[in-house]
């Protein structure tokens, strides 16, 4: 990456199942709150949505592997974040059995309204949702970007998953499709119109919560839930480079930056609805080059 940009003065919410405050790769890069008693934005490192408490520990290990990928401290042990100077917003929005509609719609409304500047989403809820497109416009007309997985129910012409279609209504949402280690769509990995680009989702090493395995906190995932925060990160590092970049800005660098060759498919825009890819595979570096040279 290039010298400087890591994320610095960049809040990442993630809306999951919450985050182990207590990781030894991730406690150092929490958000907190500089007003936890408000009660617009309660909570010293984000919200609980599920049990409506100030403590958004993660109940099941999504959302720690999620965060981890996103910005695990560059520290000397575990692994490293896209962005390891980004800042953590923990929002719980995800129990044991799943999140509703109410749950999520105020996780990624105290996203907007509590500083986040980007907002990992590595869920779906399939159906269409008055509810989440009107949240999506607030959030972004407000300059934030929400970065949803694409989903893991591949089959030919399947159908859109929401909320990550309402990327092709809002130039603020961001959807993402699995690669796999050869850069070809992961088997799982939804694909379609709503599918911005690519990142990786096979196998990918990062954080879990302490309890799990406390000798050694880390396990492999796959899923288009592990490509999502790839490109949260990258997102992170953009936005440390050109903090008053705007969604539309960040997604066109993005787009522009994506790697077609890599993918050995013909990319957006030039292919018939169908494509697997969208734009391609996400390029951090090329990405910012794009972006700074706007």
């Amino acid at each position: 990456m290039e010298p400087g940009y890591r994320g610095q003065g960049v809040v990442a919410a993630v809306v999951d199942e919450g985050i182990d405050l207590s990781h030894p790769d991730l406690q150092a890069n929490l958000w907190t709150n500089p007003n936890p008693n408000s009660s617009t934005c309660p909570g010293l490192h984000g919200y609980d949505f599920v049990d409506d408490d100030p403590d958004p520990s993660d109940s099941g290990g999504h959302g720690t592997h999620v965060a981890g990928t996103i910005a695990a401290a560059a520290n000397g042990q575990g692994v490293v974040g896209v962005a390891p100077e980004a800042r953590l917003m923990a929002l719980r929005a995800l129990g044991y059995f799943g999140g509703t509609n109410y749950m999520l719609v105020r996780a990624l409304k105290y996203a907007a309204d509590c500083g986040a500047k980007v907002v990992n989403n590595s869920w779906g809820s399939g159906g269409r949702s008055k509810a989440f497109l009107d949240v999506l416009q607030y959030g972004t007309a407000k300059g934030v970007i929400y970065v949803f997985s694409a989903g893991n129910s591949y089959r030919s012409g399947n159908r859109p998953s929401y909320p990550v279609a309402y990327s092709t209504l809002l130039p603020g949402v961001i959807g993402v499709g699995a690669s796999s280690n050869d850069n070809r769509r992961a088997g799982f990995s939804n694909a379609g119109p709503y599918v911005t680009l690519v990142a990786p989702g096979a196998a990918v090493l990062s954080t879990i919560p302490v309890a799990q395995n406390p000798s050694d906190p880390y396990a492999f995932l796959q899923g288009t839930s592990m490509a999502a925060p790839h490109v949260t990160g990258v997102v992170a590092l953009l936005l440390s480079a050109k903090p008053d970049a705007k969604p539309e800005a960040i997604r066109l660098a993005l787009e522009q930056g994506a790697n077609a060759k890599l993918t050995a498919q013909a990319a957006k825009p030039d292919y018939a609805a169908g494509g697997q890819y969208g734009y391609g595979l996400v390029d951090a570096k090329a990405s910012l080059d794009t972006l700074l040279g706007q």
